[in-house]
């Protein structure tokens, strides 16, 4: 078994003691050893043990010996650090407290409720949808109007049923008012564009079909989805718009003109009719589906970086240019922001008031709040979670064990005076100045500082273990290998 001694003894760092340390569970009336009060179990000892295993040339025994030793004066430096109530100090209990609250963070409610939403987000964010919608409005001061708004929808919903087209019903009925001119179309979108009862019911849909009625703050939707594709991620476009009578014909005189070689970028700043983006060649922010005119988009799609073409919208005539596109990014690249996004958005709260309340009376704790609920939840994760246990007792003892070693090696060897004494007492040993040789210097004094300490350990807690009990669980380590 490979076993870095110097790391073991004198590196100052908690993490490479945590090597050593063992899961708590205690499952053997019959102890395999004890230091001071406290049992070790040979259930205990084989797991630190099999954790930190790898095959070396030696015998299992051996290597369980060699382990056993190392084990040993690691249990007597925690036992030592409890009986000089290095556990009780205020600095130790917030520093285990706060890495308790680490552990179960990824379980707590609200971080799993924030984790799915961010991941479905992002996932939807991976396709456009398509959709028309009818509405019914509704006052959330008039209950009286919301029943009836319900009534309406569902004698929409029938007439749709009975075979009614969507876009001549939406045309004749809806209440949002542009649906007179696009007859409920809404165009593509994609994920955070729409409200969130809006945006499940269109994302769970198939082409073509319609929804049952959908309850926003708006009032009552049918949704029906006409279409869905891959997004097509970003687009930077730069335009010059023309809106005063003769657009068309006007746009087709500049597109000459270009094609001729004239500049863009000063065509733009004499004729486009866009206050805001002449003076910068007509160049827009970055936008995608949802974001601006779905003919904008759809255009753009067509065309090769540094080509134009011209189209129409409800203000007149573009030229519309292509500057660059960007797909869309991965998960990572943009989980920072939708987590952002997300929990400054409806959805998140509701979604974490809904969660709580369900999980709440599932527990029969409808009462508690703030801290009290927060301890609660903390208790029933760890208890849920018998690994989590076992990390927090790894974590408390690795804690003790880099507090002592602190204060009883690593301190007292960075002290110039103590380190300067235990360099003269080693003149035969070193042949060259202090300051050029004080890393290896201060190694060798932990080394001793440590060795000494030990000693001192091993008459405090005596442990004897029978060579036969050693023969025993080696073989049982074997077994398991």
């Amino acid at each position: 078994m490979q076993i870095d001694q110097k790391h073991l003894s004198v590196t100052p760092r908690p993490l490479l003691y945590l090597i050593i340390l063992l899961s708590s569970s205690y499952l053997f009336s019959q102890p395999f050893f004890v230091v001071g009060q406290a049992e070790i179990s040979q259930e205990e000892f084989k797991e630190a043990f099999l954790k930190n295993y790898s095959k070396s040339e030696n015998s299992i025994k051996d290597d369980v010996s060699e382990y056993l030793s190392l084990y040993i004066n690691f249990k007597r430096k925690v036992v030592e650090a409890e009986a000089l109530g290095y556990d009780t100090t205020q600095v130790f209990q917030k520093d285990i407290e706060g890495y308790i609250e680490d552990l179960v963070k990824s379980e707590r409610i609200e971080h799993k409720i924030l984790t799915d939403l961010i991941k479905e987000t992002y996932e939807r964010s991976l396709e456009e949808v398509s959709a028309s919608h009818i509405l019914v409005l509704t006052e959330k001061t008039k209950p009286e109007d919301t029943v009836q708004a319900y009534q309406k929808i569902k004698s929409y919903q029938k007439r749709l049923e009975a075979g009614e087209d969507f876009a001549e019903l939406a045309q004749e009925v809806s209440e949002d008012p542009s649906a007179k001119n696009n007859a409920g179309n809404l165009g593509y979108f994609s994920s955070l564009q729409m409200v969130y009862p809006f945006e499940n019911a269109a994302f769970s849909l198939p082409i073509g079909a319609v929804s049952d009625p959908v309850k926003t703050d708006f009032g009552y939707h049918l949704i029906k989805v006409q279409d869905r594709r891959k997004n097509r991620g970003k687009f930077k476009l730069a335009h010059i718009m023309l809106t005063e009578t003769g657009a068309m014909q006007k746009s087709d005189s500049l597109a000459d003109l270009l094609h001729g070689g004239a500049s863009w970028a000063e065509l733009c700043q004499e004729f486009s009719d866009d206050p805001y983006s002449k003076a910068s060649g007509g160049e827009l922010p970055w936008l995608g589906s949802g974001e601006i005119f779905p003919e904008f988009i759809t255009a753009a799609d067509q065309l090769e970086k540094g080509a134009f073409t011209k189209i129409s919208s409800p203000y007149g005539w573009h030229l519309l240019k292509l500057v660059d596109r960007k797909p869309m990014p991965t998960y990572e690249e943009m989980e920072t922001s939708l987590k952002d996004r997300i929990t400054r958005d409806a959805r998140y709260k509701t979604s974490k008031i809904e969660a709580l309340t369900k999980f709440k009376k599932k527990h029969g704790v409808e009462d508690l709040k703030g801290d009290e609920f927060s301890d609660f939840e903390k208790q029933l994760i760890l208890k849920e979670n018998p690994n989590m246990q076992s990390l927090m007792e790894e974590y408390r003892q690795g804690t003790l064990l880099f507090n002592i070693m602190t204060d009883k090696v690593w301190s007292v060897s960075e002290d110039e005076e103590n380190l300067k004494a235990f360099f003269d007492t080693q003149n035969e040993v070193y042949d060259k100045p202090l300051e050029d040789i004080k890393g290896k210097v201060m190694s060798d004094y932990q080394a001793q500082l440590e060795q000494q300490w030990l000693s001192e350990l091993e008459a405090k807690y005596p442990v004897n273990i029978p060579n036969k009990s050693i023969k025993k669980i080696a073989k049982e380590i074997e077994r398991s290998i």
